[in-house]
């Protein structure tokens, strides 16, 4: 129908002119209403045609957009969306403009715009109740579940899916109830629960293969693929990321085919067959090359970067990760940007250039404050957001109260005529007064209690930060007097023994020193074996490099070694660590430290314990422990320090939900 509009539009206009001149060559002074009725008609005529054809325009947009399946290529100019939304809210409310919504709600949430996007979801709430239309509405908890796996809300987003699916099944749109399923699956896959995205990713891929959508097969073969990497299952991996390559390549899905044989590098990879991992690499580096996937192109680059690294071809591993940190830097690509630096810093390592790997550090490190302190002030404008909200609902409560206080006292004054209804009256409404004052007199004690809460709240989180900050300052201010005490006399010297005739066995020395000195600083700021190696390996190496030097004895216990966890969980529970055993060293006498990691019930559990002196107070706040605190509770989790066995020495336990 929008397309006969268009045609006939282009029709009329052309015809309505021609009739216009027509009308006035024959009536120049006195046109015949009836010529005006016509044209009123034709002028409508033209703006449903009108309305036909930025139909048409949107609707292919969507379509265009709608296709992408990696997350990561949708790069939308805001304006382009919202200019398109306010062309159709000319025209009456269609579903075109309900999935015009549900894109842009999509695109806010993946960029990290946590208000606007729920501003607009719910707009497709009302917009869908208003049409009476259960298939949008399932869309719309199909893009709300997207928005909440973005917020941390992986169970309540599984659910919205579960639900949505429901509808699409209803419905019999067995691809939108195959993409929820596919979606559930993913995000058990992200929850580190590979057994669940298995089943389903089985029953996702049959359904596909039974509808003939090749294209979704090759993107569940990819997904199930990296369930079989998780689960140490490398030939059966490499087996699904084959049949992938071969869909694409039939296809000629060069997007998908060039994640896929990088997703079968990094398989390679982790099975030490670096020389085929190289290879698909460069293939994917390639391919990617060729499509505007920014995402994709800053991903490989870097992985091209950490390959020739791995290999020691150092200059190469160079020449990529700058390449890399140009890309991200023009697209915006903050998570690519940090890696690209942090291939940078291990390159000129591997090159024995420590002053540009310094640099790299440096930026590192300010990159990590950066995020850090948005997370922060993040975590507090939410605090403070509901703090506001609730405030606002306790005043809503109040004015409610008094109005229905007033609204007693109106029907008082009307029934005052009448003496025993009055007398009845006048006892009722004592009572029913009492009763609400003494409700708005307990909910503004509540409301105090509340916000004396607040208070407290908020001073411990000064706390904490001002801990976190102090302690950020005291390692630069130790690392500046190591830098200029230690390797900066060590290179003073260097150059004056250069300008004499020292002999070159002393020069060697002096130089391997020197070395030895600026790589001990380096891996003290940020140890290599974390990044490369994982939590187990980096705290295996803290412990045999400080405690048996202080003449304490340990022992260390991790149930599974080769677990990996999130970057920022392994950041902070290694720095975590590292303050408790400069603690133990420095001030509590112990010979002996127990230090045990396990995971029980989706919990990260690690409880240290030594025989020294302890804590005078347990619960008292010095800025280390102050500093211990902030750590794990970024992280949603618990610490707590106890008097140890026996009144003796102290006990650390440390959950953490992983």
């Amino acid at each position: 129908m929008t397309g006969l509009y268009l045609y006939l539009g282009i029709f009329i206009r052309s015809f309505r002119y021609c009739m216009v001149i027509l009308s006035f060559l024959k009536h120049k002074k006195n046109p015949s209403p009836l010529w005006f009725a016509f044209i009123l008609f034709l002028q409508i005529s033209n703006v449903h045609a009108q309305s036909g054809k930025d139909t048409l325009a949107i609707s292919a947009f969507i379509d265009s957009v709608t296709t992408l399946n990696q997350p990561q290529q949708i790069k939308l100019d805001p304006l382009t969306i919202t200019s398109k939304i306010e062309v159709l809210k000319k025209y009456k409310p269609s579903t075109l403009i309900t999935r015009l919504y549900g894109l842009y709600t999509g695109i806010l949430v993946r960029t990290g715009d946590k208000n606007k996007a729920r501003l607009y979801l719910d707009t497709c709430y009302t917009l869908a109740k208003k049409m009476n239309n259960p298939f949008f509405l399932a869309e719309t908890k199909y893009t709300e579940g997207i928005y909440l796996k973005f917020n941390g809300k992986s169970d309540q987003a599984i659910q919205n899916w579960f639900d949505a699916m429901a509808v699409f099944k209803k419905e019999m749109d067995v691809k939108k109830e195959i993409s929820c399923l596919a979606a559930i699956a993913k995000e058990y896959l992200d929850m580190k629960q590979p057994d669940k995205a298995e089943f389903y990713l089985k029953e996702v891929i049959e359904t596909r293969q039974k509808i003939g959508d090749e294209k979704g097969v090759s993107y569940s073969y990819n997904t199930l693929a990296n369930v079989y990497l998780k689960t140490n299952r490398y030939s059966d991996a490499i087996t699904l990321f084959n049949k992938a390559i071969e869909i694409s390549s039939r296809l000629k899905d060069t997007v998908n085919l060039a994640y896929t044989y990088n997703n079968l590098a990094n398989a390679y990879n982790k099975m030490d067959r670096l020389a085929d991992a190289i290879s698909n690499w460069s293939k994917s580096f390639e391919l990617f090359k060729s499509t505007g996937d920014a995402y994709g192109i800053a991903m490989i680059t870097n992985n091209m970067a950490y390959g020739n690294i791995k290999l020691k071809n150092y200059k190469k591993g160079v020449e990529y990760a700058k390449a890399a940190v140009t890309f991200s830097e023009e697209h915006g690509i903050d998570e690519e940007l940090e890696r690209a630096h942090s291939n940078l810093l291990d390159a000129y390592y591997g090159l024995n250039d420590f002053k540009n790997g310094f640099k790299e550090y440096e930026i590192i490190v300010d990159m990590k404050d950066a995020r850090f302190n948005k997370d922060v002030a993040n975590a507090v404008a939410d605090a403070e957001q509901k703090y506001k909200t609730k405030i606002q609902q306790d005043s809503i409560t109040i004015l409610n109260a008094e109005k229905k206080v007033n609204a007693l006292l109106l029907d008082e004054k009307e029934n005052e005529s009448k003496a025993y209804r009055n007398w009845l009256f006048i006892v009722t409404l004592s009572a029913g007064l009492v009763g609400v004052l003494g409700f708005t007199a307990f909910n503004r004690y509540r409301l105090r209690q509340k916000l004396r809460l607040s208070e407290a709240i908020n001073q411990q989180q000064k706390q904490s930060i001002k801990a976190v900050i102090e302690a950020q300052e005291e390692e630069r201010k130790r690392i500046g007097s190591e830098l200029h005490d230690s390797v900066g006399q060590k290179l003073g010297a260097l150059k004056l023994h250069l300008q004499g005739n020292t002999p070159p066995e002393a020069l060697n020395e002096l130089l391997n020193n020197t070395i030895s000195e600026t790589r001990s600083i380096s891996h003290r700021l940020m140890p290599v074996t974390l990044s490369n190696f994982g939590l187990n390996t980096a705290l295996k190496e803290l412990l045999q490099t400080t405690l048996p030097v202080a003449g304490v004895q340990y022992d260390y216990f991790n149930k599974d070694e080769n677990r990996r966890f999130t970057e920022t969980v392994e950041i902070s529970v290694y720095r975590v660590c590292q303050e408790l055993i400069s603690n133990l060293i420095k001030h509590s006498k112990a010979k002996l430290f127990h230090l045990q990691i396990y995971v029980q019930n989706n919990q990260l559990m690690i409880i240290a314990e030594d025989d020294g002196i302890g804590l005078k107070n347990p619960k008292e706040n010095g800025m280390g422990i102050l500093n211990m605190q902030a750590r794990i509770q970024q992280l949603n989790g618990i610490i707590r320090f106890e008097k140890a066995h026996e009144e003796k020495g102290l006990l650390t336990t440390i959950k953490i939900p992983v």
